[in-house]
């Protein structure tokens, strides 16, 4: 309680300097700041409205006091998204549909944020009914990008594939697009090894190259689930000893299961 009063009393003395100085910007995005981290969202947005009227019609894009007053929107978006995500600190039960509210808010201002695209696919994962919808602003984006190739548009390619919508082979076609679109994406080999192995007549050597390369891209604490893929692979390809290779690499790596054994005893 003692902290709250504290910014409470900073909140209002920024406040009176803020309306005392209207032509000091630090002065009014301290302000704001206060406002946001202390949840009186309307008064941050009255500010970064002004703001905004201000400095944004200003020459050039990039001046400093736009690019400014676009951190400080990009801030307000932000801090909102977390609540609303429930990650806001404050025990308030999850909205995501007003979380997706924000994040795209977040993307209208800065369009390559990659980790606002990372919570818009969190969000669709805690709520399918908002997959059409999230689905429609990542094509936004991505529609957006110009066809850049790089992280944003790759984890965009990944993120498509995984809302679920579109034939089998746009699923595919979407991951392979992931990888063409940055080739260290080792999250989009996975998911496209998974999608292969779930064919009826998988292309297993195509499986087996691609958990190399995801190898490669991901951390070790990933590794067990890649070896096991490929073991899958072999299996299916009745490749037994290189299975059984594979699939003692999987338990080392920390898998661990029935269905694991039971596919060495197979091998």
């Amino acid at each position: 309680m003692a902290l709250r009063e504290e910014m409470l009393h900073i909140f209002s003395t920024l406040g009176q300097g803020a309306r005392s100085n209207r032509r000091s910007l630090s002065m009014r995005i301290r302000y704001a700041l206060s406002a946001i981290l202390l949840r009186r969202y309307e008064n941050a947005e009255i500010v970064i409205r002004r703001l905004e009227a201000q400095y944004n019609r200003k020459a050039g894009a990039e001046n400093p006091e736009a690019v400014q007053v676009r951190a400080l929107r990009m801030a307000y978006h932000y801090h909102r998204a977390l609540g609303f995500l429930g990650l806001g600190g404050d025990g308030a039960p999850a909205d995501f549909g007003k979380a997706v509210d924000e994040l795209e808010g977040m993307l209208r201002v800065q369009p390559d944020h990659l980790q606002a695209v990372e919570a818009l696919a969190y969000t669709a994962g805690k709520n399918p009914g908002l997959k059409g919808r999230i689905r429609g602003i990542l094509r936004g984006v991505k529609k957006g990008s110009g066809g850049a190739r790089g992280a944003l548009t790759s984890r965009l390619s990944l993120s498509l594939a995984g809302l679920g919508s579109g034939s089998f082979e746009e699923r595919k076609r979407l991951l392979r697009l992931a990888i063409d679109e940055d080739g260290e994406n080792g999250e989009a080999m996975v998911a496209l090894m998974q999608v292969m192995l779930a064919e009826d007549v998988p292309d297993g050597v195509g499986v087996v190259s691609l958990g190399e390369d995801a190898l490669r891209c991901l951390p070790m604490g990933r590794h067990g689930e890649i070896y096991e893929l490929m073991g899958r692979a072999c299996i299916r390809m009745k490749k037994w000893m290189q299975a059984v290779v594979f699939l003692e690499k999987a338990l080392v790596g920390g898998r661990a299961g029935r269905e694991i054994h039971l596919m060495l005893a197979e091998a």
